[in-house]
């Protein structure tokens, strides 16, 4: 016969069991989250700045702008707590940019007749090139995150998760 103290001692066992079941059942995952609208919004605010400089023809303000340009992607790779991405993005804007700018008056010393008047253009057209396409890779390779999150444990928030919704139009990929 059992005694009710040793009853009640296998039951508190197979709750503790069982508990740890239940929580090793709820496994931690990794969300992946876009943050490059954050690396856009920089992009756009500094290129701003250099437009502004240039049209003006104040060669400070074009600078500051350049330097922004820079820093505000690795700067917000850096607040999101990946010092890689922060790396690559410092590379890439400061590089591709500076290339594709050396290669604008390259080409226009090549084959332009009038080469003293129109290698700044090309050299312009070069550093926008290489800004955009500095940005666009920073964007869509760089500026992603996994995030983790519990199974069956509802996020703060979660409410409003776009997972949630069926979108009427939705243009995306990966590289």
């Amino acid at each position: 016969m059992t005694s009710p103290r040793a009853f009640l001692a296998a039951l508190t066992l197979g709750a503790v069991l069982l508990s740890v079941d239940s929580a090793r059942a709820q496994q931690v995952q990794t969300v992946e989250r876009w943050y490059g609208w954050q690396n856009l919004i920089g992009a756009g605010v500094s290129g701003g700045v250099i437009v502004t400089g240039t049209t003006t023809k104040t060669d400070a303000v074009t600078f500051v702008g350049l330097g922004a340009f820079a820093v505000s992607g690795p700067i917000i790779h850096l607040a999101h707590g990946r010092p890689v991405a922060a790396g690559g993005a410092l590379a890439l804007n400061v590089l591709v940019p500076t290339l594709t700018t050396l290669a604008g008056g390259g080409i226009c010393l090549l084959g332009c007749d009038d080469w003293s008047h129109d290698t700044p253009d090309f050299m312009r057209a070069g550093l926008v090139a290489g800004m955009l396409f500095a940005t666009v890779m920073d964007v869509a390779v760089l500026s992603h995150e996994e995030e983790r999150t519990s199974v069956g444990v509802a996020a703060p928030g979660s409410e409003m998760q776009p997972e949630r919704y069926t979108p009427l139009f939705h243009v995306g990929g990966r590289f």
